[in-house]
């Protein structure tokens, strides 16, 4: 009996780590290229992401650091997408912002502006920005346009590319409750 409550439990979590992974997933923008060479952004996941109250000190609004941005570890020539060289070193650009919605730059000390840079470095790379929601209403979208850059001149620069947020309700339920 206790034996197949371990193997019961061991498979329960063996599921949960690979739902979230999964969901994970789900919210990684990938980089590749194409068999040209062209640099390809792939962002292609459920938007707006809902962005949950800051849990980071000194940060208002709605954050999140668990967006990444992934160098691609896998060829998939069904699809053109290929893996980076390593002969590259690639930056973020921020384009464009919706008032209330902030990248915050690599350093964490200040809001990104447009034009701004954001390290990445060489392939292969996982970086997570912190997405800054500061004031928004949920239910509204806020968007950020962005490109990736080689400063090594190995590829052009990606096509411009635009992720959006909103803020996820807050539920104040058990607190009024209380009083």
């Amino acid at each position: 009996m206790m034996r197949s409550f371990k193997k019961l439990a061991w498979a329960t979590l063996a599921v949960i780590t690979a739902v979230s992974a999964l969901a994970h997933e789900e919210t990684v923008i990938t980089v590749g290229r194409s068999a040209a060479g062209a640099l390809i952004v792939d962002s292609d996941f459920a938007q707006p992401v809902a962005l949950p109250v800051s849990i980071f000190p000194g940060i208002t609004g709605f954050a999140t650091g668990e967006i990444g941005v992934h160098s691609t570890i896998l060829n998939d020539p069904t699809n053109d997408f290929f893996q980076l060289s390593t002969a590259a070193d690639f930056r973020l650009i921020l384009l464009a912002k919706d008032p209330g919605m902030e990248i915050w730059n690599d350093t964490g000390t200040s809001y990104m502006a447009t034009n701004e840079i954001f390290y990445v470095g060489v392939s292969p790379f996982d970086t997570h920005p912190i997405w800054n929601l500061v004031n928004g209403t949920p239910g509204n979208a806020y968007a950020l346009t962005l490109k990736l850059r080689d400063l090594n001149g190995v590829y052009a620069d990606s096509d411009p590319f635009t992720v959006s947020f909103t803020a996820e309700p807050v539920h104040y339920s058990g607190l009024l409750n209380r009083y």
